[in-house]
């Protein structure tokens, strides 16, 4: 399979697993609305209106601090879990030093050549970019 049906196939994926969470999440939500009005209508039923309503409010935000506290909790796990900025430059520096290092070794005639050459390219687009004058 080559790389650019791997990559189709890859993106199909994608854009299909989208637009079913899409779909489900909605489905959920509507649920969800239709059991608050339930529950809504049956404390109704019992307590009277104003009650309901505010025993129904109470319900829900007892239940959204509950997924903010938990949401909060995984986030802040999350975060200290995750490398720092830090810890990726390092890692490239020593990538990058090793390569170096292990260049030079092979061959520091073509070494010194490259490290010239790279010298001078980056004199000449220095001294390019400044207007003479």
């Amino acid at each position: 399979m080559g790389v650019v049906r791997l990559a189709g196939y890859v993106l199909k994926s994608a854009a299909l697993w989208a637009g079913l969470a899409t779909v489900v999440l909605c489905l959920v939500l509507t649920a969800l609305g239709f059991l608050t009005a339930a529950l809504f209508i049956w404390v109704a039923s019992h307590l009277g209106a104003a009650a309901a309503a505010a025993l129904t409010a109470l319900a829900l935000l007892i239940l959204a601090v509950q997924i903010a506290l938990a949401g909060g909790f995984l986030l802040s796990r999350l975060r200290a879990k995750a490398p720092g900025l830090f810890d990726d430059t390092a890692g490239t520096i020593a990538m990058v030093t090793t390569l170096i290092s292990l260049m030079v070794r092979r061959d520091p005639r073509r070494s010194i050549l490259l490290a010239l050459l790279a010298g001078a390219v980056t004199e000449y687009l220095a001294a390019s970019d400044t207007p003479r004058g």
